[in-house]
């Protein structure tokens, strides 16, 4: 069990670490490329459904410490190649608005605002794991265990590159020991910058 303290701080170094990466050597934001696969998983419902997501960051100001981005998502079922590619847009600035918009947890905005909020949750448990094999890359891992009264109501794992800090998978399991048990998986395939000029603005 690691304690919310030195959780907090790890939060700190992903989050300081995620920022300089989104920069350039002047200190400039710049965009950024992440290529997720999400699954959704629903024993009970016999629903096992895959998507391929790709998400371009683009920064709205050059401030270097608050940078938003604009984010423009692009996703496909590779189970059903047959299904055109659709497309979201949405920016940091809508925070409520963008709690409900498919795959917004995916960016490192919102995987930062979990891990915060885990911090701060008395109901959470969280345990950290060191030296963590994922898909043949070591990283570091953290899992939160969120309790409703004695029972279990989620159980979430962070996990991140141990050398570039960038997030490698994040899986959360809602009612893990219940029937309707629900998981959602994001596994992170690539993560990049982009040296190209501002995209068009969102409509």
């Amino acid at each position: 069990m690691v304690t919310k303290r030195i959780f907090t701080l790890l939060i700190s170094v992903f989050a300081t670490a995620s920022l300089a990466w989104q920069r350039n050597s002047e200190g400039q934001p710049r965009h950024y490329r992440t290529t997720v696969i999400y699954t959704i998983t629903m024993p009970i419902a016999n629903i096992d459904t895959r998507y391929k997501v790709t998400i371009i960051a683009e920064p709205m100001d050059s401030d270097t410490l608050t940078t938003q981005h604009r984010y423009h998502i692009t996703y496909t079922t590779p189970d059903a190649p047959h299904l055109p590619a659709s497309h979201i847009d949405f920016d940091d600035t809508h925070y409520d608005t963008r709690r409900k918009i498919l795959f917004a947890d995916l960016t490192h905005t919102a995987i930062y605002n979990a891990l915060h909020y885990h911090a701060n949750d008395t109901n959470t448990h969280i345990t950290h794991h060191l030296d963590t094999i994922i898909d043949g890359i070591s990283c570091y891992a953290y899992t939160a265990t969120q309790y409703s009264h004695d029972n279990i109501a989620s159980r979430a794992l962070y996990a991140f590159d141990t050398v570039t800090h960038q997030p490698l998978l994040w899986r959360r399991v809602n009612n893990p020991d219940m029937p309707t048990l629900q998981c959602v998986e994001a596994r992170y395939i690539t993560c990049d910058t982009l040296p190209i000029s501002p995209l068009s603005p969102s409509p």
